[in-house]
């Protein structure tokens, strides 16, 4: 940190008594817990280092967190929505960030509420196999990669935009800084017409982490040399708008600058047979 940020940071934390009064008592210590200097530095950094911006969002996330209860959802209460193995953390990619698998075609349910509580659970469960704290190293090992297969993908079998839009909004407000890309695998031209509408009323820095990925030519593409893995490791976080592609075939990403073939799932073009078994698994 800079000696700025570091001050920033120091002004934070001491508010943090009377940000942590806002909520309810028998939640305080919790919170507490919770608000660790890494969760600063998150909050700071999704705001731009406004230190105002940051009070405010925290404080929201605090009450969310007492409300919504994200760390006492149980398996039990949404297991209707796992039993098909929709979505699940599972592994790591180069980087150290756990990976979250989605499938949207093995989806059976349409109880929104209840969707969306199974993803608040199953990113409290990929946060926490991430490293406690930050290193100085470059594996970014606060932040989370999302694998979005969108293979049988359609308007009707897609998500509502009302809970796409609600996961954008819990994603950015509760969950901040904790993307570090996302990969869409599979995805038909439809949803690449539909990317293109929306790409341009998305964040800057999200659409930098939202990653296409052809499986059929994906080894045609080069493999990143060692210096230019800072581009991978920390997309730029310029708030300036990129031009709009004009053809998926512009941004294609090759999966193995991101992931150990032995650790990406077979149905991913990797190495890793794994077949989701729920009785296991559960």
């Amino acid at each position: 940190l800079t000696a700025d940020q570091q001050a920033l940071l120091d002004q934070f934390t001491a508010s943090l008594p009377t940000l942590v009064a806002q909520t309810p008592e028998a939640d305080r210590a919790k919170h507490t817990a919770f608000c660790t200097s890494a969760c600063l530095q998150r909050y700071l950094r999704a705001h731009k280092w406004q230190l105002d911006r940051a009070q405010t969002g925290l404080t929201k996330t605090l009450q969310w967190r007492s409300e919504y209860r994200p760390d006492e959802i149980t398996p039990a209460e949404i297991e209707s929505e796992a039993v098909r193995g929709k979505m699940y953390p599972n592994g790591y990619d180069l980087f150290g960030r756990s990976v979250i698998y989605m499938r949207q075609r093995l989806n059976h349910t349409s109880d929104a509420k209840m969707q969306m509580r199974y993803l608040v659970f199953t990113l409290e469960r990929a946060v926490q196999m991430l490293p406690d704290g930050l290193t100085d190293g470059p594996a970014c090992p606060e932040s989370l990669s999302l694998l979005i297969d969108c293979e049988g993908w359609s308007m009707s079998t897609g998500v509502p935009l009302s809970t796409a839009r609600e996961t954008l909004t819990i994603l950015g407000s509760h969950y901040p800084e904790r993307l570090g890309h996302a990969f869409v695998v599979n995805a038909p031209w439809l949803f690449w017409t539909f990317f293109k509408i929306v790409s341009p009323f998305v964040d800057p820095v999200t659409r930098r982490k939202i990653n296409f990925v052809d499986l059929k030519t994906q080894h045609d593409l080069p493999l990143l040399q060692f210096n230019d893995m800072e581009k991978v490791i920390r997309p730029s976080s310029s708030t300036e708008a990129d031009p709009t592609p004009t053809s998926p075939s512009e941004i294609w990403t090759n999966l193995r600058n991101h992931f150990s073939d032995d650790y990406l799932e077979a149905s991913e073009s990797g190495r890793f047979n794994f077949q989701y078994n729920h009785e296991h698994t559960w």
